[in-house]
């Protein structure tokens, strides 16, 4: 299969994915098979962007806490 002209993944697109994965099924549910299904690739796909599951879920909860307003 040739390689698509516009990436078919960013970790911006990845984060989002596996946030509304969290946050409808719990933390359990996440796992990189099922985040690439939802997304509609294969699984190490993912691991160009990051290296372990670990680190998606890093940057899930950078993500949760850079729109938490501390300005108070």
């Amino acid at each position: 299969m040739a390689r698509p002209r516009q990436p078919l993944l960013t970790r911006e697109r990845i984060v989002a994915a596996a946030s509304a994965l969290v946050d409808a099924e719990g933390l359990d549910a996440l796992s990189v098979r099922r985040l690439a299904t939802e997304l509609g690739v294969q699984g190490p796909s993912l691991y160009n962007h990051f290296g372990t599951k670990a680190e998606i879920i890093d940057a899930v909860a950078d993500a949760v806490l850079a729109r938490v307003d501390v300005s108070a």
